[in-house]
């Protein structure tokens, strides 16, 4: 199964289609048109869709782009979109209760979970929730926006992780089996690993940011996406750039 993960895309709202004189609009097409040149199965969009929060135009803008791709998608919320709005337009379960948009789906190499990051944290509805997949004993690989890991990248580590690290960590090491997962958010290449936890950081297709810097600053304006091949027993992944 052939997987392309885009991340992080922070299309601006539809009057401004520029941010910090980014063509966002322009960098998202072109990436999608290299994904489409490597035939995927499945194209994951793992959040931050929206430039800073949830906007219903913009959602059903990217969806349209999306269909007239004609590669079959599914998207996932990151901390500048909104879970529930999200959930509605691009067809996907949501619960009401904790405004949260997570689920997995199977296919015949394994299970793929979407998890939903987008406050930082789990509610407690979806770690009960996510104990019991995991319980599985298929193949999975899982999908959120925010790293499990600390990265070493002093500027997001510092202030925008996941919350519930160690408690993610210890659910995750309950499996048994490593279970590779694909995230964004920290805007940058990058891979972690501790013990039976191996994270892949996926390059934004807006910019990427310095991983060295204490405070914020960019790197470069390369927009980036993954390739992951995955047969249910192995995972092969590569971060691709779009130079110009």
């Amino acid at each position: 199964m052939r997987i392309i993960q885009m991340t992080d895309l922070h299309i601006a709202p539809l009057h401004s289609p520029t941010i910090m004189d980014i063509d966002v609009w322009g960098q998202f097409r072109r990436v999608l048109a290299e994904a489409k040149s490597y035939k995927p199965d499945l194209l994951v969009i793992s959040g931050d869709l929206c430039y800073q929060s949830g906007d219903a135009a913009i959602y059903r803008w990217i969806k349209r782009e999306l269909e007239q791709s004609a590669m079959d998608f599914l998207v996932i919320a990151g901390n500048h979109d909104d879970s529930k709005l999200m959930a509605s337009i691009f067809g996907l379960p949501a619960n009401l209760s904790t405004e949260e948009c997570y689920y997995s789906k199977q296919y015949p190499v394994g299970k793929i979970l979407f998890l939903d990051s987008g406050k930082a944290a789990f509610s407690e509805t979806q770690w009960a929730w996510l104990d019991a997949e995991l319980s599985s004993n298929l193949p999975m690989i899982i999908f959120m926006h925010h790293p499990p890991l600390l990265a070493q990248m002093p500027f997001m580590d510092t202030h925008y992780p996941f919350n519930e690290i160690k408690r993610l960590q210890q659910v995750l090491a309950q499996k048994g089996t490593i279970t590779p997962v694909f995230c964004g958010h920290y805007h940058a290449e990058c891979t972690i690993r501790h013990k039976q936890l191996t994270a892949f950081i996926t390059p934004s297709t807006m910019a990427q940011i310095d991983g060295n810097n204490p405070e914020y600053a960019l790197d470069h304006l390369t927009p980036g996406f993954r390739i992951i091949d995955w047969n249910g027993r192995q995972v092969i992944t590569s971060a691709k750039y779009l130079f110009d």
